[in-house]
């Protein structure tokens, strides 16, 4: 497809069959699309969303890898097939809206909880380090108040867990140190009001874990392209011990009132390379 093709398409408001959606794109009439992408399936190719011109712009050829201007991620769906549910009863995974589609966005409703931490996740095996791995979360406004959601690490003990809460109607971004799904352990890395950070675009941040070796960093983004680290852990004196960051994981924390929904759009995972570190942060 070409570009010019694809702004025809976008100004006509048809969305085609074959593209995947990451995150899903509103109709043109709805407003700004920046920090936006259209993934061609049967192609590879990527284009982003040119606020400044209105227009639709490829940005990577068929394949991924490094273009000029392209985001370093913006393709992987996570499917639902490739992780394993953690202290899950009652909760719920979906992959998305689109019937039998693993280009939709994996979806968690976590079930409810009454004045306790009820952590409840996805989780699978990390790549071998080093590697950095990013995940697109769209954030919503109606959260019940102390509910948790983000990425982090699991083990059947311990949790790192790297979210987006809202306390008393703040939005904070945290790090928080679990002893297990149910008891926080009394650490917090950081506790940040994210009116203080740059927004999202659309409401949709991302989570980036990075660990290469040697130290585990939390890095934060709302483009994919601009990350900046929030804290660090040192493996060899971290929370879960330094042979214990290998499962990355999505998760809920309702911790009080109704079951609380976490949507993630993207997670992609990269080895990591010289140019990918200094972009990722």
């Amino acid at each position: 497809m070409t570009d010019s093709t694809l702004n025809r398409f976008m100004a006509s408001g048809t969305h085609a069959a074959r593209l995947a959606f990451t995150p899903a794109i509103p109709t043109p009439a709805s407003g700004p699309h920046q920090g936006y992408f259209w993934f061609e399936e049967d192609t590879g190719d990527t284009y982003a969303y040119n606020q400044s011109t209105s227009l639709w712009v490829k940005v990577d050829t068929g394949g991924g890898g490094g273009g000029s201007g392209l985001p370093l991620f913006n393709k992987g769906v996570p499917i639902i097939a490739n992780w394993t549910q953690a202290n899950f009863t009652g909760a719920v995974a979906t992959q998305g809206t689109i019937t039998g589609s693993t280009t939709s966005a994996l979806g968690i409703l976590g079930t409810s909880a009454s004045s306790v931490h009820n952590v409840q996740s996805l989780y699978r095996t990390a790549p071998s380090t080093p590697y950095l791995i990013a995940a697109a979360i769209p954030v919503l406004s109606y959260y019940q108040n102390f509910a948790n959601i983000g990425v982090g690490f699991w083990t059947s003990g311990k949790l790192v867990l790297f979210g987006i809460s809202y306390q008393s109607g703040s939005p904070r971004l945290l790090i928080d140190f679990y002893t297990n799904t149910s008891t926080y352990g009394g650490t917090e890395l950081i506790n940040i009001n994210l009116y203080n950070l740059p927004m999202g675009v659309g409401g949709v941040y991302w989570l980036g874990l990075k660990n290469d070796g040697t130290t585990v960093s939390y890095c934060y983004s709302t483009d994919a392209v601009n990350w900046v680290v929030m804290a660090t852990e040192t493996l060899s004196s971290s929370w879960l011990g330094a042979t214990n960051y290998n499962h990355p994981m999505l998760f809920v924390d309702t911790y009080v009132g109704a079951g609380v929904p976490l949507t993630c759009l993207t997670w992609d995972e990269a080895a990591l390379t010289a140019t990918i570190a200094n972009r990722f942060g």
